[in-house]
């Protein structure tokens, strides 16, 4: 039997769409590709918010548990979390250079790390609100995390699926919440550290449209190196490149030089040259200094994919994050008072029960309900008899605390911390 176009476009895309398109684009909620969500949640199950883990560890586990993927891919994603300062730790997870060849990273049996306390913070304090999903070997496991700027937003992102793309732009947490508190794209600042030149960029568009172009332009500065005089090149590889091959033919007839820094780039002139000055080699790298990209923010939300505005994607995120985090501090306020409530009542109630008085006449003479009576009950023996007056006067004290807490103030607090964004080694 001939398979009929509609079927085979049915069978071969359609059924794809949902799987191949939130493994390439991140989600909504929390801006992360699947991979990277099952990176951060296996470190959370092996203790990665508290302590560094070994990435072999890391991988096997999600490897092991939760998606379908190959240990490289893995430990791509892993050393890009690093160096974008998602992950903190130790060893080394790869390099980009401005000039030499990027440096890959250690295998995963000598390095290490963990959840950057900021990240840690955020997604532990309304975890409970996280919707979960089942994994491709039948685990439950995270669908979607709730923190109040979209990862993506400060790593940046690109990811191709069917029919969709992505290419989401690198600002710091502290300018985008800034932007968003003002509601003024002026604000933003490149997660490269590279400077955004603004009459050649569509920053409006991006934060109102979720689409536009952004010129970075790379520092340019007159300076010596070993005596030499040239001048430094600097900015941030994991952006692009300086088309530093210009200076090849100079090179090759020995006129210049070409040291790279890691985190900058020297162009000098040789000992006793003459035909080229510094001021030229200044100039020749001015002219190589911008580099433009262009950006679409798509993402998938509720399984279909969208495209946004910066300030919308913003905006919701931030709201829902709040909203479950008041909800999470009325929570525990409850749990507390709870707690209070038993500790207040446990001598009391642990000496009728020992004396086998039925649970009916304990409700009746300590005016208490049947819940604090079962709690009770799970007690050790030797715990009805002890003194909690110290044990209700902390937990006051952290109701006290938690009822003073603003929300808003303490996520904001959290957003302008600085961000570990790895500086390249220099060499030598």
């Amino acid at each position: 039997m001939i398979e009929s176009i509609g079927d085979f476009v049915k069978r071969s895309y359609v059924s794809a769409f949902p799987v191949l398109n939130k493994r390439a684009i991140p989600e909504y909620s929390d801006g992360l590709k699947l991979g990277q969500r099952r990176i951060i949640e296996a470190l959370l199950e092996l203790g990665g918010d508290k302590e560094d883990i070994i990435v072999d560890q890391i991988t096997g586990y999600v490897i092991g548990k939760l998606i379908e993927s190959g240990k490289t891919s893995q430990e791509e994603a892993l050393g890009l979390l690093k160096r974008k300062g998602v992950l903190i730790g130790d060893g080394n997870f790869g390099a980009k250079y401005l000039y030499n060849q990027d440096i890959t990273q250690s295998a995963g049996r000598y390095i290490s790390c963990r959840l950057h306390p900021s990240y840690s913070t955020f997604i532990n304090s309304v975890i409970k609100d996280c919707p979960t999903e089942i994994s491709d070997y039948g685990y439950k496991c995270i669908k979607k995390y709730i923190v109040p700027i979209p990862i993506a937003a400060i790593t940046g992102s690109k990811g191709i699926g069917l029919a969709a793309n992505t290419n989401i732009p690198s600002f710091t947490a502290k300018s985008l919440l800034k932007a968003l508190k003002t509601d003024d794209y002026h604000y933003l600042k490149s997660g490269y550290g590279m400077e955004i030149i603004p009459e050649k960029s569509t920053l409006r568009k991006i934060w109102e449209q979720g689409h536009g172009k952004i010129t970075y332009k790379f520092e340019v500065e007159k300076g010596e190196y070993k005596g030499l005089k040239g001048a430094y090149i600097k900015g941030n590889a994991e952006l692009c490149k300086p088309k530093l091959w210009i200076f090849n033919k100079k090179r090759r007839e020995g006129l210049v030089f070409i040291e790279d820094l890691g985190d900058r780039v020297f162009v000098g002139k040789q000992y006793g040259v003459r035909k080229v000055d510094q001021d030229w080699i200044y100039q020749k790298l001015l002219s190589i200094s911008e580099y433009t990209d262009v950006y679409m923010i798509t993402l998938i939300k509720d399984g279909s994919v969208i495209r946004t505005s910066l300030r919308g994607w913003l905006s919701e995120t931030y709201a829902e994050y709040i909203k479950s985090l008041e909800s999470n501090i009325l929570s525990r306020i409850h749990l507390l008072e709870r707690d209070i409530i038993i500790y207040a009542n446990i001598k009391s109630v642990g000496k009728l029960l020992l004396k086998n008085v039925p649970d009916e006449e304990i409700r009746k003479e300590l005016g208490i309900h049947q819940w604090v009576i079962d709690e009770v009950s799970k007690k050790s023996i030797s715990s009805l008899r002890k003194d909690y007056q110290n044990r209700i006067k902390n937990l006051k004290q952290d109701i006290k605390d938690l009822k003073s807490t603003n929300p808003v103030t303490q996520t904001d607090n959290l957003i302008i911390l600085p961000q570990r964004i790895d500086k390249f080694k220099t060499k030598g």
